[in-house]
C-alpha cells in the first residue's frame, strides 16, 4: 500500500508483515516515506502487534499519515502518544546528484546522502523507488 501526499511531494510506503499460528499471531508494521522528486527515502517508521495465549502486546508506530498540507506526518504510537515531524518544503540535489538538500519552514537546512528504499513483499518481490538524478 502507498500513499501520496496532497502536495504530490511525497510519498507512504507501508509493508505489513504476519506471522500467525494456532498458538500465537504476530503482526510487524513498516512505514517507508519517499521524496517523489528525488526518490529518495527520507524517514523510516516500525510497528508490531502480537497476540498469544498469555496476551496481546503492541509496539512502536501504529499509523503514519500526511496531514492535510503534505508537508508534515503525523505519527501515532501505541502507546497514544501523536509526533508531527516537518518535512521538507524543498528537495535540491548537491554533488551531482550524489547527496540531496533538505529546506525546512524552520530555516534549517540538512545534507543528507542518497538513499534508496528497497525491501520485500512476503511473496519475495522487490519493491524499490529509482532514485532520480539531476534533470530527470
Amino acid at each position: 500500500m502507498d500513499n501520496l501526499s496532497n502536495n504530490g511531494k511525497y510519498r507512504i510506503f507501508l509493508k505489513s508483515t504476519d506471522d500467525d499460528s494456532y498458538f500465537y499471531s504476530n503482526t510487524s508494521y513498516q512505514w517507508f516515506v519517499v521524496s517523489e522528486k528525488t526518490g529518495d527515502s527520507l524517514f523510516e517508521f516500525s510497528g508490531s502487534e502480537s497476540s498469544s495465549r498469555s496476551g496481546d502486546s503492541n509496539n512502536g508506530t501504529e499509523d503514519v499519515s500526511f496531514d492535510e498540507t503534505g508537508y508534515k506526518l503525523i505519527v501515532k504510537s501505541f502507546e497514544g502518544e501523536t509526533e508531527i515531524i516537518p518535512l521538507p518544503l524543498e528537495i535540491d540535489f548537491a554533488e551531482e546528484g550524489k547527496s540531496i538538500v533538505l529546506k525546512y519552514e524552520s530555516g534549517e537546512i540538512q545534507t543528507r546522502e542518497r538513499k534508496q528504499l528497497v525491501f520485500f513483499t512476503k511473496y519475495g518481490e522487490p519493491i524499490y523507488t529509482p532514485l532520480k538524478q539531476p534533470g530527470e
